[in-house]
């Protein structure tokens, strides 16, 4: 008996080592690529511009109010003796490895006992490289106009991605678990992630903040309680955002701009067309939305990750800049975050579904068969996206 105990150890023991192995090859595949991608990265690209703002903060100027990126890099520059454009390099494949970790243990405790650790795995390295669907025929690029859930090209998206992905996951498991936002620990934790990620890029928390109060109206029973509650852990983030709103808008002497209303003015100047650009980039969400639809009203994470998408778009669209800021398209930034939250989150309602059908007929299999086929659009539509800028391309 002792004997068959001992075997089965070992045997569990063998299986850990392995699976440990093929992650952290996994992750050292992420890492390696984001090196080379970063490394060779163009003049003109994103991250050589923001690499000469961090050459600026050397000399003494800030210039931009979402300065935290710059000043990480600026550090980690100063310690180890490497080049701004180095350390940057270094720290996005960091913040690329972070992310891929976090979206594996989300992953982990949404699905927990229903995969094996192999495919949720490979699950979350997928989810790092899926795209909007890219066709020669309708776009001219495959990032420009139709956007994309990760794009690889920007630092400071980089580095708020695994920010925004622990923030959305602690503020889902604050709804669905009420003695959680009962501490004042918690509320602080998502305050200060908040904060942080305001710091890095704001474009999340722009969606975030009035997504979060209108998810709290869904909430039978509980609306008056969780709107206190999130209003609390949102007005120190207001703070941040009022100086950078008044350090970009009046204090930036560089040339007058302000933010307008719009009707998708700039997301025009990208794209042949818009709905068809929308649906180039959520096929996959929505495919898995109308599936299981009925079961809405109880995925809180799936219902709130569709409100925050639905802002971001009417952020993107609604809203642009003026000036010598209007073509940036920066509020296209809200989208692509949003997008990214509503793409984890709805693999992970597709998945459990998958887990749960107690009948797998004909029907089962058809839209099972339907969803990978389109998981797998996105898929290789990203890794011809992150190809096209290994090959020399800016974005």
């Amino acid at each position: 008996m002792n004997y068959k105990m001992k075997t089965a150890d070992l045997v569990d023991n063998h299986r850990s080592i392995e699976f440990l192995s093929v992650r952290y090859l996994a992750y050292f595949f992420i890492f390696f690529l984001s090196l080379s991608l970063y490394i060779n990265s163009p003049e003109g690209s994103d991250l050589r511009v923001h690499t000469r703002i961090i050459e600026k903060l050397d000399e003494g100027h800030l210039g931009v109010p979402h300065f935290l990126y710059h000043l990480v890099v600026y550090g980690i520059s100063k310690i180890s003796h490497l080049s701004f454009h180095y350390a940057s390099c270094l720290l996005l494949a960091i913040c690329n490895i972070g992310s891929v970790v976090l979206i594996e243990q989300i992953l982990r405790h949404f699905l927990r006992g229903k995969y094996s650790d192999y495919f949720l795995l490979f699950v979350s390295v997928a989810l790092m490289f899926v795209s909007a669907i890219y066709s020669p025929l309708i776009n001219k690029y495959p990032y420009k106009g139709i956007w994309t859930p990760n794009p690889w090209h920007n630092p400071t998206f980089t580095a708020a991605k695994p920010v925004v992905l622990l923030i959305f996951y602690l503020y889902v498991i604050g709804i669905t678990k009420e003695q959680y936002f009962g501490k004042r620990f918690s509320l602080t934790c998502i305050a200060l992630l908040l904060g942080i990620c305001a710091l890095i890029k704001p474009n999340f928390v722009l969606a975030f903040i009035p997504a979060s109060i209108v998810f709290c109206f869904f909430l039978p029973g509980r609306r008056v309680s969780m709107l206190v509650k999130t209003v609390q852990l949102l007005l120190p983030v207001l703070a941040v955002l009022v100086f950078q709103f008044l350090f970009t808008y009046y204090y930036d002497v560089r040339g007058a701009s302000s933010i307008q209303f719009c009707f998708f003015d700039v997301w025009k100047a990208h794209a042949r067309s818009i709905p068809i650009a929308i649906l180039q980039g959520t096929s996959l969400p929505l495919v898995i939305l109308i599936m299981t639809l009925p079961r809405l009203p109880k995925d809180k994470a799936l219902l709130f990750s569709w409100i925050l998408f639905i802002v971001g778009l009417l952020i993107f669209g609604l809203l642009c800049e003026t000036g010598h800021r209007k073509n940036h398209a920066n509020f296209a930034w809200t989208y692509m975050s949003c997008l990214n939250i509503l793409f984890v989150y709805s693999a992970i309602r597709f998945l459990r579904w998958a887990s749960d059908a107690q009948e797998k007929n004909g029907s089962f299999q058809i839209k099972t068969f339907v969803c990978v086929s389109v998981f797998l659009f996105h898929f290789f539509s990203g890794i011809y996206y992150v190809a096209y800028l290994m090959s020399g391309h800016s974005y």
